[in-house]
């Protein structure tokens, strides 16, 4: 059976408590189960200044606490065989706040339809094409967004897995983690649909520096085995035919002739580009906890960002082939969308992954069809120059 949880948030900032949403409130609202018409009541109480105290990790200078943003993060898990399914949005706290009913509306509505979430987008919201990290991203009006990710199910309890990533949201908000007692305590579950299918909804405030994400997300690592990728990257490779060492985040490669590197972050590990007028291919370099993925799990989730659908896991295994990059053997994939389009409106995903101890590193190129077919020879010979250090 699969499960979804709703975890209530308490804290503010500057050491004054803050009014929040009511763990009653919120079961109320979500043990109303599918009844689309029902009315949501919020009520609002304050949390005295010990429980701030209490749910925060470590002591808060006041100085430092008074210029820390509240932060809200707003959460469902949903357990459907093989995968958890996360939706997720983070952002400073009016803003989150703002979109919680919408998102409450939404998750209760959902429907699955080939091991893919189907969803009614609230009134105003769009929808726009997912990741490495993404399923897809859906944004309300005000530009807060909502993230959808999927990830393997694992051998561990459901109960356990859930616990690792709402105490890992917990920590980006500075928030004390709690136990199993905690979690349920703080916690509303109920069940989805006709498949009744468990979900764990997390409602969760507290603070974190520099402000809002403005809908930002930290990509979801379930289990235990799961960490965030990586810092920033350090310099680039100065672009240029035959640019050798000196590579973002601790890379050697060889810059191909007319490549240019661009800026990474904490989840793309490397980044350079191609262009050519307006259209231009990127080129990326990131990685992931290897048991906290699978290959059939990612290039399924590339294929539909080209337009293609699912594939079997027997039919991916069939159609990949081997390179060579970080100096192990890699699967290659290379995925273009659908026949019929002009090539120049094709996208291709020429991917390489790899695992390389407990990692699993995606090489990835991406961008229109007729380029990415262009450039194949010099993608593959950058992939093969690419080590760390």
């Amino acid at each position: 059976m699969d499960a979804v949880v709703v975890v209530a948030g308490v804290h503010g900032a500057a050491g004054r408590p803050r009014p929040v949403r009511a763990v009653g409130a919120v079961l109320l609202l979500l043990m109303s189960g599918c009844q689309r018409t029902a009315d949501i009541t919020v009520t609002r109480v304050p949390k005295p200044d010990a429980v701030w105290q209490a749910n925060h990790v470590g002591a808060k200078k006041e100085a430092a606490v008074a210029s820390m943003q509240a932060e809200r993060i707003l959460g469902a898990i949903i357990h459907r065989g093989d995968a958890l399914w996360f939706f997720k949005v983070q952002a400073e706290s009016s803003a989150a706040t703002r979109v919680l009913q919408p998102l409450i509306q939404l998750v209760k509505e959902l429907s699955f339809a080939d091991d893919r979430p189907v969803w009614k987008l609230p009134e105003g919201w769009t929808e726009r094409p997912g990741n490495e990290f993404r399923f897809a991203t859906l944004v309300s009006p005000d530009g807060t967004e909502l993230s959808v990710s999927r990830l393997p199910f694992l051998a561990e309890p459901l109960e356990a897995q859930l616990l690792s990533n709402v105490n890992r949201w917990r920590g980006q908000l500075q928030l004390a983690p709690v136990d199993a007692e905690g979690l349920k305590a703080e916690s509303v579950s109920f069940e989805l649909g006709d498949e009744k299918l468990p979900v764990t909804f997390v409602n969760l405030e507290g603070t974190s520096a520099g402000g809002g994400r403005g809908g930002m997300m930290s990509p979801p690592f379930a289990g235990g085995a799961g960490r965030a990728p990586a810092g920033a990257p350090g310099p680039a490779n100065p672009p240029g035919a035959g640019a050798e060492g000196g590579g973002a985040a601790d890379f050697n490669y060889t810059t191909p002739e007319g490549w240019k590197v661009g800026a990474g972050n904490a989840i793309t590990k490397l980044l350079l580009t191609v262009a050519e007028g307006n259209r231009q291919l990127k080129v990326t370099v990131t990685d992931l906890p290897a048991a906290a993925n699978d290959l059939t799990a990612n290039v399924n989730r590339w294929r539909g960002q080209v337009g293609l659908s699912d594939a079997t896991a027997d039919a991916i295994r069939a159609a990949a082939t081997k390179q060579t990059t970080l100096g192990v053997e890699a699967t290659e994939v290379v995925l273009t969308g659908p026949d019929g389009a002009k090539p120049e409106a094709q996208r291709t995903i020429h991917g390489l992954i790899a695992v390389t101890g407990e990692t699993m590193w995606f090489v990835k190129l991406d961008g229109p069809a007729d380029l990415a077919a262009r450039e194949r020879d010099k993608f593959l010979a950058f992939a093969k120059s690419l080590t760390t250090k």
